[in-house]
């Protein structure tokens, strides 16, 4: 802010001489701050006026003649601010009065005056210091798709102040959202949305075809769904193609489109260019493009998206500075990289290669197999105090929605090698592998019991999209008497038989457990199930090696527990 002694220099009277404004918008009298400002009053010392360089422009345009003083020039439609107004008040006055007004992004001055009650100037507010709050009141985010990425991001970005509205075409997912209820498993969500609906947060069903006033941009961040054809394995962008046939007519100039789906190299190119051909427009000064891909884990995501490095790119520099500015709001780090090509490789990349460590892993599980070694020693001291191994623990599958799709993006490119392509199919075979590993371990088929059928437990989700855990359950359902499932995050109603907690250490008959995601609530009640059992003989896969059999309290009925890992299989028979 500016006082009263600061914006002496800058104060003219209408009847001033041209040479003096001239004087004045060329002197910096502020320190760190530029001038080109100056503020005009009458006789009186009210203010009537505000003058810059670009009104002195305009009035040449629109006269052809040369200003005969200060008061011609003088713009006198102007923003100010009533002094008695509290500071914090203030970026909602502007961005009332801008809109009022019609004035885009670039604000037309860069000092606000501050006016007593007589008019008489007293301040000036520098717009630059409060850019980022009257940015939030003006301009509005919609969040394209209210799955994991989509409503996670809007969450984010309401708690930050900024208006968002989140859209699909889910009408139940909507009406469960405007009810203040998450249709996501996602520690905080459902606090959020209680927090900030009917504040600065909204849902609806649908494309968006609400527009703004003149001056307010509108942020379209696309969360679509981009699934990879279980046939062809081709992505399906269909969900984006219909979308961008609906947005590219409701644009409006100034507005921002977001893309955060997961994508193939050069699509936001591809986007960028149809919406200049259909529209006329150029990026970067009529529209902007930013590609920012989602790079967050199901289940901690709130987290994860203040915490990681948002990678951000623009079509231009402008579109850069847009990205940046939006995401800085929510993230501690914005990493800003130069072309959307390179953002696009980014997210896939670092997915494909965890897939790729993960299908290594899970191949020396294969090879340990055949000799019944412990893969999990090997691994484990490797990579003890030595830093160029750090092998992963392989594990029962290699799903979710991400790895299981975005190396086939890489196959696309029409490499004549592709190890990244053949890790993903290797990783493919894993489900099988285990099923056929763990059934010849299995003498009694009586009764089984698989725990975690989500694609991952740790952070926990419901997801069961891609899981590999589902798809080994089914097989090995295939080849007991009775199979029942157990997951602690997903309703029973949704599972292959599905039991309660209560249900599954009632029965504790089970001749088979086995534990499929690492959700810390699969040992615990594995270990109930071991003190109450009546069966006599047992199996128990234990992938992730949380069960002790010899610490572990035992039902006295047990005689054998024939106890299989990753990569071996060893028999523990109690103390009778």
């Amino acid at each position: 802010m500016l006082s009263r002694e600061d914006i002496t220099d800058i104060l003219l009277n209408e009847k001033d001489d041209l040479t003096i404004l001239l004087t004045c918008l060329s002197n910096r009298f502020f320190k760190n701050r530029q001038s080109g400002f100056a503020l005009v009053v009458d006789g009186n010392a009210k203010l009537i006026g505000v003058a810059t360089d670009a009104d002195i422009r305009k009035f040449l345009l629109s006269h052809r003649k040369m200003p005969i003083d200060v008061g011609e020039v003088a713009n006198r439609n102007f923003i100010s601010i009533s002094a008695d107004l509290p500071r914090d008040v203030w970026p909602i006055e502007i961005a009332k009065q801008m809109a009022e007004r019609g004035w885009g992004t670039n604000y037309p001055v860069r000092f606000v005056p501050i006016i007593d009650q007589s008019g008489v100037p007293v301040g000036a507010i520098d717009t630059q210091d409060l850019e980022k709050d009257i940015e939030k009141l003006r301009d509005r985010v919609v969040v394209v798709g209210l799955g994991y990425v989509g409503l996670t991001v809007a969450l984010a970005l309401a708690e930050t102040g900024i208006h968002v509205t989140g859209i699909d075409t889910n009408i139940e997912k909507i009406l469960q959202l405007q009810s203040g209820q998450s249709p996501l498993y996602e520690s905080g969500l459902e606090e959020i949305i209680k927090n900030r609906m009917g504040k600065n947060l909204s849902f609806q069903v649908g494309p968006p075809a609400q527009q703004l006033g003149t001056g307010q941009a509108t942020f379209y961040l696309i969360c679509l769904p981009t699934p990879l054809d279980p046939s062809s394995k081709q992505l399906d962008l269909s969900y984006i193609d219909e979308f961008f046939e609906v947005l590219i007519s409701t644009l409006k100039q100034g507005d921002c489109v977001v893309l955060r789906s997961t994508v193939p190299l050069g699509t936001g190119k591809k986007i960028v260019n149809k919406i200049e051909r259909l529209r006329n427009w150029r990026v970067g000064s009529d529209f902007y493009f930013i590609q920012a891909p989602e790079r967050t884990v199901e289940g901690d995501a709130l987290r994860e998206i203040k915490e990681l490095p948002q990678i951000i790119a623009g079509a231009t520099p402008a579109c850069l500075d847009r990205g940046a500015k939006l995401f800085s709001d929510i993230s501690k780090v914005t990493v800003l990289v130069s072309s959307l090509e390179a953002a696009e490789m980014i997210k896939l990349a670092g997915n494909a290669y965890r897939d790729y460590s993960f299908a290594f892993a899970n191949q020396l599980a294969e090879v340990a197999r055949e000799h019944n070694v412990d893969i999990d020693e090997v691994i484990s001291k490797s990579n003890l105090n030595y830093p160029r191994s750090t092998i992963p623990a392989p594990s029962p599958g290699v799903g979710g929605p991400c790895l299981t799709k975005d190396p086939y993006l890489f196959g696309a490119s029409g490499l004549k090698k592709n190890p990244i392509l053949s890790a993903r199919l290797y990783n493919e075979t894993v489900p099988k592998q285990l099923v056929d590993f763990i059934l010849s371990n299995v003498t009694k088929r009586q009764s089984g019991l698989v725990l975690g059928l989500a694609f991952k437990g740790s952070p926990p989700t419901d997801d069961l999209r891609n899981s590999t855990n589902l798809e080994i359950a089914f097989e090995l359902s295939k080849h007991f008497e009775s199979f029942a499932t157990w997951d602690a995050v997903i309703d029973k109603e949704k599972l292959i038989n599905g039991l309660s907690e209560r249900e599954v250490v009632a029965d504790s008959s089970f001749s088979f457990l086995g534990i499929l995601n690492n959700h810390p609530s699969n040992p615990e009640l594995v270990k109930k199930i071991l003190s109450h059992t009546s069966v006599g003989e047992l199996t128990l896969f234990d992938p992730w090696r949380k069960i002790d059999v010899r610490g572990c309290v035992i039902s006295k009925s047990v005689s054998k527990i024939q106890y299989i890992t990753m990569s071996m299989s060893k028999e523990w028979r109690m103390e009778t």
